[in-house]
């Protein structure tokens, strides 16, 4: 977003015309958005220094769409007017959801607040606290929750430094100083479509080594008949456990019993063996830890509640390393308007998921939470059409398990509809040709909590979010290495396919200035596509601004590709408002 683009929206935004806009209802959504329209066209109209000519007004939203692909100084003026727009419907939409969108706000900011320590976790105190919260907060009125420098006293018996020693009290004028910044940021900017929740997923011995199965298959697409032969042995050992509920044990003995058999092709080397025993002793250690088989998970879901339709289409988004939800903020807001609810989750060990601060980041936990996410969604009855969106390593975990998402689009279970997942969006992607030379540089930042300086920490730190000490970035270097290695060679074997007839169209979005992921990768991926019908699947958008976080900027590849979807209005939703 350049400087022009910027003085633009603040010229417009500041006009007595667009502030008459602000204030209209919101009736005839295609109507206002033709309103911010016109009024951009008149401010780019008005006369210029040079001798060229304006073109004529367009008369619908259509026309000024296509009057900015080809006019690259009003294109300035459409996104300006786009944005103004968007801040019209998303401030409809918390004035509509009133105190909900308050109790999200507050619940964030206390969670952030015990994560760094500030306050207890009083799960019986909480409720009335958030109560107490948005009492105040409707009483002192929304000018003024950037400046109210109380809102320590009502969580003043929860803030952990207690005591009257100078050094206690030292420490308490900082927890209220960190208190009321949290709630100052929190209140600031409250968000119109989301709501943070849990989902409960299934951690049982079938599920753990099912997803193992489905690693050795998303890392070998075609495997021998041989293998083929154990995987099936496997899954009916499988089958046999859930059908006569037997225990653990008893799967584990079949197991071990099997891979000594004369059945089993060991050949000089077997990653089939290893994947299935590395999952067996995660679970049990898990599981001597927890002593559940029920993993949850924190979730952040996007959706307009002015609508009187629940939206049929969903954005599955998965978000990288030291990042949290909040990373998808602008992109999944804009996939709201656009009539799509967005569902993402704190990956193992990030932000606030449970594992947070007490054991290592976990790349075969995260790729077993996000198939058990994808199949959640794929099996939901009011989902017809699926998007999985994922951002640097959450686009490696997407990358790494391409074969199981084509496999569960063509084959899913009985009952299902064939073929919802509709599209794939790697942003970032955490995919490297030769890994080891591109991360040498960055071991530093693997392996520390982010500071300040960090990109990832001044994105996750917008609402307050910081990774405590405890647990190193990555439970092994080796691990990441394997990982963004194969995520590459998935990505290749896509790009290089010849029939594409069932694959699922893909998108790779990359900047040209990201930090992190080098460019070398994604332009060798655009290098190897084999034919013209690879490209109408495949697709790389190279960003010539923003850096490792593009997605958060509104002139991204990705976020201008979805403002080009319908709106929600020409696809006949009516509105609650």
């Amino acid at each position: 977003m350049g400087s022009s683009y910027k003085s633009i929206y603040a010229e417009l935004g500041a006009s007595e015309k667009v502030q008459q806009l602000h204030q209209q209802a919101l009736n005839d959504r295609n109507q206002l958005k033709l309103g911010y329209l016109n009024e951009a066209f008149a401010s780019y109209s008005k006369p210029k220094e040079t001798k060229d000519q304006n073109p004529e007004q367009p008369q619908d939203i259509k026309a000024y769409k296509k009057l900015a692909e080809n006019n690259p100084h009003f294109a300035h003026y459409y996104k300006a007017a786009l944005l103004l727009y968007h801040e019209k419907l998303d401030a409809a939409v918390v004035e509509a959801r009133g105190d909900d969108a308050l109790r999200e706000a507050f619940q964030l900011a206390l969670t952030s607040l015990i994560s760094k320590k500030i306050i207890k976790n009083d799960k019986e105190k909480m409720e009335a606290v958030i109560t107490s919260l948005v009492d105040k907060a409707k009483e002192i009125g929304a000018k003024n929750y950037a400046t109210t420098n109380d809102w320590h006293i009502g969580l003043a018996d929860l803030i952990v430094a207690q005591g009257g020693s100078k050094k206690v009290r030292e420490q308490r004028l900082k927890a209220e100083n960190e208190i009321n910044r949290t709630m100052q940021n929190a209140l600031t900017a409250l968000e119109p479509y989301a709501r943070y929740g849990t989902e409960r997923i299934d951690y049982n011995i079938a599920k753990v080594i099912e997803c193992a199965c489905k690693q050795y298959e998303d890392l070998n697409p075609n495997p021998n008949v041989k293998r083929q032969g154990d995987l099936k042995a496997i899954r009916g050992i499988i089958k046999k456990h859930q059908d006569t509920q037997s225990s653990p044990d008893d799967v584990v003995k079949e197991i071990a019993n099997y891979f000594l058999s004369e059945n089993f092709s060991r050949g000089f080397s077997s990653r089939f063996e290893d994947l299935i025993k590395k999952a067996i002793k995660e679970y049990a250690v898990r599981h001597h830890k927890t002593g559940n088989d029920i993993r949850t998970l924190q979730t952040k879901t996007w959706s307009d509640s002015t609508l009187d339709k629940e939206p049929r289409k969903l954005v599955l988004a998965v978000h990288g390393l030291q990042d949290s939800v909040n990373t998808f903020n602008v992109v999944a807001n804009q996939y709201v308007r656009k009539g799509y609810k967005v569902i993402s989750y704190d990956q193992s060990g990030a932000a606030f998921d449970e594992s947070r601060g007490k054991e290592d980041l976990n790349i075969k936990q995260m790729q077993f939470d996000f198939y058990s996410m994808l199949e959640k969604a794929y099996r939901d009855p009011n989902v017809d059409e699926i998007v999985l969106l994922g951002h640097s390593l959450g686009g490696a975990v997407i990358a790494n398990a391409l074969n199981t998402i084509h496999e569960l689009n063509e084959n899913p279970p009985e009952g299902i509809a064939k073929n919802k997942i509709k599209k794939i969006q790697l942003v970032a992607p955490a995919v490297m040709k030769n890994p080891l030379l591109q991360i040498i540089g960055n071991i530093p930042t693997l392996y520390r909590n982010p500071s300040d300086k960090d990109e990832h920490a001044q994105l996750v730190g917008q609402r307050g979010i910081r990774r405590e000490g405890g647990a190193s970035a990555l439970s092994s270097l080796g691990d990441f290495i394997t990982f963004v290695a194969n995520a590459f060679k998935n990505l290749s074997r896509f790009f290089k396919k010849e029939d594409v007839d069932k694959l699922i169209p893909i998108e790779v979005h990359y900047s040209e200035n990201d930090g992190l992921v080098n460019k070398s990768n994604f332009e060798e991926l655009a290098a190897i596509q084999r034919s013209p019908k690879t490209e109408s699947k495949a697709k790389i958008f190279k960003n010539p601004e923003g850096q490792h976080h593009l997605h958060t900027a509104p002139s991204s590849t990705l976020v201008e590709g979805v403002e080009e979807l319908p709106d929600i209005d020409d696809q006949q939703s009516s509105l609650k408002l």
